[in-house]
C-alpha cells in the first residue's frame, strides 16, 4: 500500500510541476514577452518565471483549499472554459478555410466572459435553466459559436495552413 500511494503521489508531483512550469512558461513568452517587455533578456525571464511559479502555486492552492467541498460543481465549471479551446481547435483542424487571426483571442475571451456572466449574474442562468439549458457549457458553446463566426466575418486576416 505503501509503494502505490509513493507512486500515486509521485505522478501528482510530476503532473502539477509540469503544469506549474508550462503555465510560466505561458506567462513569460505570451503576455510578458508580447505585450509588457518584448526585449526581456534571459535573467528578467528566469526572474518572471519563478515568480508566476510561486503566484500560480499559491492560486491553485487557493482554490484547491476553497472548493474541497464542492469538487465535482468546480470541474463541471472548468470544463465549460473549455468550449472555446476546443471550438478552435477543430475548426483549425477541419475548417481551416474559415479561421481567422483573431479567432482564438476572441472565442477564448467571449467563452470565459460568458462564464462569468452565468456566475454573477443569476438572471442570466435562471433564464436558460428555464428553456432546459441547466449548465453553462451550453450558454458557452452558444456564445463561442457566435463570437466565432462573427470573427469570420469581420476579420479577413486568414491564418497560415501548415505546409504552405
Amino acid at each position: 500500500a505503501g509503494l502505490v500511494r509513493a507512486g500515486l503521489w509521485a505522478a501528482d508531483v510530476s503532473t502539477a510541476s509540469a503544469l506549474l512550469v508550462g503555465s510560466a512558461t505561458l506567462v513569460v513568452g505570451d503576455l510578458i514577452k508580447r505585450f509588457v517587455a518584448p526585449d526581456l533578456e534571459e535573467k528578467g525571464e528566469r526572474r518572471i518565471s519563478r515568480i508566476s511559479v510561486l503566484v500560480l502555486s499559491i492560486f491553485t492552492y487557493l482554490l484547491a483549499y476553497l472548493v474541497s467541498g464542492n469538487i465535482l460543481k468546480t470541474l463541471l465549471l472548468g470544463l465549460s472554459l473549455t468550449t472555446g479551446y476546443t471550438l478552435v481547435t477543430l475548426m483549425t483542424i477541419f475548417w481551416p478555410k474559415v479561421c481567422r487571426r483573431a479567432h482564438a483571442t476572441w472565442t477564448l475571451l467571449t467563452s470565459m466572459a460568458a462564464l462569468a456572466l452565468w456566475l454573477v449574474f443569476p438572471q442570466v442562468s435562471s433564464f436558460f435553466k428555464k428553456i432546459g439549458l441547466i449548465h453553462p457549457i451550453y450558454f458557452c458553446w452558444m456564445v463561442s459559436l457566435a463570437t466565432f463566426f462573427l470573427v469570420a466575418i469581420i476579420d479577413k486576416r486568414k491564418i497560415k495552413a501548415l505546409g504552405a
